[in-house]
């Protein structure tokens, strides 16, 4: 048998190979084909960001109308494409508001149909490596007594339609025994808006430092499960000790309760009053126009008015850039019957808890008058960029509308900043051979799949090489000498799409006759 070389080069950006040459090449009937090896160095595609593209546009509801977004003015690359995605998220959650009803809220455009609340906004790629805006959306859950283990946990509690109270007989030894009698939601909490709350139904207990209850948010999920759950694992809480006592905040793990800084003390608790005080833990875009905050809320029902107790940051991402995953818990620190809250309830965070979609049974709805509707609705989004972020996000048209319940908008093309893909293909043009790929369903040239794990790429670069172990040579589906002085060949994505090259790309092919 008898092998020939050949070497293919392109200075074509689109990984296209059309080599003519001044000699013939023989391709003998039972030739056979086989890749020798692949250098392709792929391009560092870039756009610069400016007050001429950066904003982008979207809507997550008709009713609250549309907010806009600046990216941050620079180059995008693929070095910070990650750190940019992430951005453009945060801003858009940071952007999302719900109706609270006071006066400077309607002054700064918040209506109280929004149904903006729940609603959380991810921006990040696919595995087609498309880019994906996605508006998932989670009613506030109230669990009820024949849902409970769906979406709640309880200890030593008495739950009667929604209302919770201690079975013990005596009050909890230590205000920091959050084992004594609690309630938990096994869902992390949205990390778009949020609103967890629960409404003090009845409460008469007096013991100072051991009694009352305390509502609060923790990312261990571990203590929750097992029951071992103590105040320096708690990020964020409230504590009412008494009826008349201020109510205090926790803000961080590391530091102790305080009182809240305007005094403020629960107002309204006859028992079973729908007007009875709320408490909540929000997370929203501040009024003042400070960006996403976690809020500690008391509600006055009656007096139509919210009081904060709390407005701090929170950190929604680890460093690997990871969603960090917060749970919303209540602990009854009285003793039975002196303590009852109902309507404990939470926005869940729908991309950690896949499975838990709230919209399909609104029994478990419950929202407190003067608390925001979550009620689900049917609206009008909009995801509009510039023309430039758009084609460079890989978007053919920079303007897009889609009328549901929520929604993603995709990208049409597969986003090149990515280094890699499944697979490489090296498709053959003029040199048919018989091969086949399930994704077109038929036959196709080519050459080789070449698995980006098998691939020596510099993620700085996008350089490409591959040489395989063994040589897997092919027949060539041609029934007489064939001589040729043009090969044609191309590099391309996993799905057949072109992907941006620069410099000088070499296929080196071998023919065995």
């Amino acid at each position: 048998m008898k092998n020939t070389l050949i070497r293919l080069h392109t200075t074509d950006q689109k990984g296209n190979f059309d080599c003519d040459f001044q000699d013939d090449i023989i391709i003998k009937e039972n030739t056979e084909i086989a890749l020798h090896s692949l250098s392709v160095e792929r391009q560092n595609k870039s756009i610069i960001v400016d007050n001429t593209n950066r904003d982008i546009t979207f809507q997550a509801s008709a009713n609250a109308g549309t907010h806009t977004i600046a990216v941050p003015d620079g180059i995008i690359n693929r070095s910070n494409f990650t750190e940019i995605t992430q951005k453009i998220t945060d801003l858009m959650n940071s952007s999302l508001r719900f109706f609270r009803g006071t006066p400077q809220e309607i002054t700064d455009g918040d209506n109280p149909n929004t149904k903006e609340t729940g609603l959380q906004i991810k921006v990040d790629t696919n595995e087609e490596k498309k880019l994906i805006a996605q508006f998932k959306y989670s009613e506030c859950i109230t669990p009820l007594t024949i849902n409970s283990a769906t979406y709640l946990k309880t200890n030593n509690m008495n739950t009667n339609s929604n209302r919770y109270k201690t079975l013990d007989n005596t009050a909890s030894a230590s205000p920091d025994n959050l084992q004594h009698s609690n309630a938990y939601f096994i869902n992390p909490i949205s990390l778009g808006t949020n609103l967890s709350r629960v409404r003090v139904r009845n409460f008469v207990e007096n013991n100072v430092d051991n009694s009352g209850f305390i509502l609060g948010i923790t990312r261990d999920i571990n203590a929750l499960t097992n029951n071992s759950l103590t105040l320096n694992e708690v990020d964020y809480a409230i504590r009412v000790k008494t009826p008349t006592s201020v109510i205090e905040v926790k803000n961080g793990l590391t530091n102790p309760f305080g009182n809240n800084s305007s005094g403020h003390t629960l107002t309204n608790f006859t028992g079973g009053s729908a007007d009875n005080d709320c408490l909540s833990f929000e997370i929203r875009e501040d009024v003042e126009g400070e960006g996403q905050k976690m809020n500690l809320m008391l509600v006055n029902t009656p007096a139509g008015n919210s009081k904060s107790l709390l407005k701090a940051d929170i950190t929604i991402r680890d460093t690997n850039g990871n969603d960090i995953p917060y749970y919303y818990f209540m602990s009854l620190l009285g003793q039975n019957s002196s303590i009852n809250l109902e309507f404990f309830g939470t926005t869940i965070n729908r991309y950690l808890s896949p499975s838990a979609d709230s919209s399909s049974d609104h029994s478990r709805l419950g929202v407190p008058p003067n608390l925001p509707s979550t009620g689900r609705a049917r609206t009008e989004f909009k995801f509009n960029l510039s023309v430039g972020l758009a084609d460079y996000f890989g978007f053919d048209s920079a303007s897009n509308t889609f009328t549901d319940y929520e929604t993603s908008f995709i990208g049409n093309r597969a986003f090149e900043e990515i280094v890699g893909a499944d697979n490489y293909i090296i498709e053959m043009l003029n040199l048919p051979i018989n091969t086949y790929d399930s994704l077109v369903r038929g036959r196709k040239n080519v050459l080789a799949f070449i698995p980006t794990s098998e691939t020596i790429i510099d993620d700085d670069t996008g350089v490409v090489q591959y040489e395989p172990k063994e040589r897997v040579y092919l027949p060539l589906a041609n029934e007489y000498n064939q001589t040729l002085r043009n090969i044609r060949a191309r590099i391309v994505a996993s799905d057949y799409s072109q992907i941006s090259t620069e410099g000088v790309s070499s296929l080196n092919i071998l023919l065995r006759h």
